[in-house]
């Protein structure tokens, strides 16, 4: 996200989701999504209020049985969590997403993750995508897409030094890429 444009959640076209014609359709239709992130909303808690500014009803880490009947039910990162919902088949009858973010993808748990019961995959990073598609062959239902991440530049915002006194530190990473 940068300069406060959200990227399409599902897809991520890097366009608003008013703008996606592939999510219009959750816009409308008010969805039930489950998001199973065992890193306690590091990265998805800006999905989860998007989401509910949307006027889906989105449940953070529930128990294993709220998949049944949400529509969606989000994955990150690609863990235990997608690992053991898919090799055990849990009962849902909504899609699945999962999205590998880095340490997850050199652990190998994509090799654990049964991807005919996967519906999308997200990837964050060229050489985290090119990793994962080597080392796993994903059946034609799985969808792929790579979002890179960005920063809110209206929630984290630069401010000035209270005295001259203090550190300045900044760090930016794969600006370019």
């Amino acid at each position: 996200m940068i300069s406060g444009v959200v990227s399409c959640p599902v897809h991520g076209d890097n366009e608003t989701t008013e703008k996606c014609p592939d999510c219009r359709p959750y816009m409308y239709e008010k969805k039930k999504i489950v998001i199973m992130d065992s890193w306690g909303g590091k990265f998805t808690r800006p999905l989860q209020k998007h989401w509910e500014e949307l006027g889906h009803t989105v449940l953070f880490n529930p128990q294993w049985d709220a998949m049944e009947d949400a529509d969606i039910t989000y994955f990150e990162p690609m863990d235990n969590g997608i690992v053991t919902a898919s090799q055990e088949n849990k009962p849902h009858k909504g899609k699945i997403y999962v999205k590998a973010i880095d340490i997850d993808v050199w652990a190998n748990h994509h090799g654990g993750v049964k991807w005919e019961y996967v519906d999308g995959l997200i990837t964050i990073a060229d050489h985290i995508t090119e990793k994962l598609m080597r080392e796993v062959k994903l059946p034609p239902n799985v969808k792929h897409k790579q979002i890179k991440y960005g920063v809110n530049l209206n929630e984290f915002t630069l401010k000035k030094p209270e005295n001259s006194n203090c550190v300045r530190l900044a760090y930016v990473t794969g600006a370019n890429r």
